[in-house]
């Protein structure tokens, strides 16, 4: 078992460590494979490769954050990256993960012309000022449709609000982003499997900042969004796996629905490998009382 200390900063100017591959003539790898270390106050994320079988530690199927080459191609193509956490998260993270991933979908998959962020900063730069009526500086909107924008950020805040309520009132064990096409027969299908994380109170367990970095660290090297080509705008549903008796009152249970097989599949799992291993992380939790809750909200998206 080799450990790799790779930067979250892919592209850090620093110091190249190349990755033996097969050893040839004079004990170098024929097949060398390029990482940067991170630079002065980046944080590093550590990746456990089982140099025996190419898997991550506590994640057997795929390599978390793996070197280029080959490797994440071959890991695209199977449909699933899995990120392992080393220690504990805290409740609150699980829920910082699915928003912050259903936003970063939504862009690359550009049903957004700007990150979901940066456009929330751009319409706070065009509304008034304050009661006496002045306007703020306006930023350049490059042409951006002003209504179709404010329509859409105010469907994904409503749904972003409400996921943080559906988390505060249930474990969430998987999240659903369907794109285009129904919920029975969505034409692209993001899976964000939550059950493997090991949760623990929030003085103990990994900072969510951190975690982050390391989840986008690992999507940007396995490089499974990041499709150039051109895209249509289609709707997003959000489906949530819950309690059938969490009590949350804007989500709409849906007790018969089954998860699409027939759409193309993107699955992201999150896992936690800590040491030493904690009873939660090999408890085996009952879901028979957990159904799907679909958002009631679709998100619309919109070009400039």
């Amino acid at each position: 078992m080799a450990v790799l200390d790779i930067g979250a900063a892919v592209t850090s100017e620093n110091t190249d460590v190349s990755l033996p591959g097969k050893t040839g003539a004079g004990g170098r790898g024929e097949e060398e494979k390029e990482n940067r270390l991170p630079g002065p106050g980046q944080a590093a994320v550590l990746v456990e490769v089982d140099t025996a079988t190419g898997g991550s530690a506590g994640c057997p199927r795929c390599v978390d954050a793996p070197a280029r080459g080959s490797r994440p191609r071959a890991q695209a193509e199977d449909g699933r990256v899995c990120v392992v956490f080393r220690g504990a998260v805290a409740h609150t993270s699980c829920c910082r993960f699915a928003c912050e991933l259903l936003k970063f979908v939504l862009y690359e998959r550009q049903q957004l012309p700007a990150p979901y962020d940066q456009l929330l900063l751009l319409q706070e730069a065009t509304a008034p000022a304050g009661r006496q009526g002045a306007l703020r500086r306006p930023m350049k909107t490059s042409g951006l449709d002003g209504r179709r924008c404010q329509q859409t950020l105010r469907e994904l805040k409503e749904v972003l609000q409400n996921l943080e309520v559906l988390f505060s009132l249930t474990l969430v064990p998987r999240v659903l982003l369907l794109l285009g096409g129904n919920v029975m027969a969505p034409k692209e299908l993001f899976e964000i499997d939550l059950e493997a994380l090991v949760l623990g109170e929030e003085a103990g367990s990994l900072g969510t900042a951190a975690c982050l970095r390391q989840l986008f660290h690992t999507l940007f090297v396995a490089d499974v969004l990041f499709k150039p080509q051109p895209r249509s705008l289609v709707a997003t549903t959000v489906m949530v796996l819950g309690h059938r008796d969490c009590g949350v009152g804007w989500f709409r249970p849906r007790q018969d629905y089954t998860v699409p097989t027939r759409a193309k599949r993107q699955v992201i799992a999150l896992s936690s490998d800590t040491h030493p291993p904690t009873p939660a992380q090999g408890e085996q939790r009952d879901w028979e009382d957990y159904i799907w809750f679909q958002a009631p909200v679709v998100i619309k998206g919109f070009c400039k």
